[in-house]
């Protein structure tokens, strides 16, 4: 049965890791409890709690994630602090030197989300890209290579998330609309494309639902995602009217379609506006 975590009040976040958990309070403060060998619940020691501890070195913070042995978090700046185990680089801090008080992952500003996985973590950044840092063995960094990486590095052709996740070995990032693309270890088909092949790239999930461009009768490039309600239409630039395609996110797929067909519902925005054709493998929508 559930028990009640002793002495937490004004709880906004949780994040539950592989042997330690940690918890977000609403004055940006952090407090952990669990397994605590390579110091990751911040208290400054590498003795297990089975009670909260405050993470003394950590302030401001926005958001909390837990690896395996390994701890971090976005501050309000925009910045991210990592502690803990640190053997495949996962701190971000350009080491493999273990930490029992944060340090700063470096190159890092403007950090929109976080999330660590087993030993690696990444971040969505204000302009839409992604970085990623720490284990890399299995693709999970998305940098085209299998190399750890004990500083950030970019994911390889992601410009446009939206939302990104950092599991056991595999990364997965959701682009503007529906499109999903994921990477790293995929013993299990845990990359949605089909196979059990390793993927270093980022890697389209196959059978996502159908995206429409259509081309409405003020001659504008306009589009719905088929995941939402309330059809509100965009506009990006001149297209002949009357015409319209339909495109499978992250696949090099289109076909013509009768105008008005499956657009009802949902909105796309940002970049997705401006090249939603390129972003799901299409040359051109005419």
């Amino acid at each position: 049965m559930p028990v009640t975590v002793s002495g937490l009040g004004g709880v906004t976040q949780i994040a539950a890791g592989v042997f330690h958990t940690c918890a977000r309070l609403f004055d940006g403060s952090v407090q952990c409890w669990g397994y605590n060998a390579n110091g990751q619940l911040g208290d400054g020691t590498a003795t297990h709690r089975s009670l909260p501890a405050l993470a003394a070195g950590l302030a401001n913070v926005a958001e909390v994630s837990v690896g395996w042995f390994h701890t971090c978090a976005r501050l309000n700046d925009g910045s991210v602090q990592c502690l803990g185990g640190n053997g495949a680089g996962q701190l971000g801090d350009g080491s493999t030197t273990p930490s029992l008080i944060p340090v700063t992952v470096g190159g890092i500003s403007g950090a929109t989300q976080l999330s660590a996985g087993e030993q690696h973590a990444c971040v969505r950044l204000a302009d839409s890209t992604a970085r990623c840092w720490g284990a890399n063995g299995n693709g999970q960094l998305g940098d085209g290579t299998t190399v750890n990486r004990p500083s950030p590095v970019a994911v390889s052709g992601l410009d446009d998330a939206i939302g990104i996740a950092a599991g056991y070995g595999h990364t997965c990032a959701q682009r503007y609309g529906t499109a999903l693309l994921c990477w790293g270890y995929n013993n299990h088909g845990q990359l949605g494309d089909g196979t059990t092949t390793q993927r270093t790239l980022p890697t389209p999930v196959i059978d996502t639902p159908f995206i429409t461009i259509q081309i409405f009768g003020d001659g504008f490039e306009t589009g719905c995602d088929s995941t939402r309600r309330g059809h509100q239409p965009f506009s990006t630039r001149p297209r002949r009217t009357g015409s319209s395609v339909q495109v499978t996110p992250g696949l090099d797929c289109a076909r013509r379609l009768p105008t008005g067909a499956g657009c009802d519902s949902g909105v796309h925005s940002g970049r997705f506006r401006k090249r939603a054709a390129q972003q799901f493998g299409l040359a051109q929508a005419r």
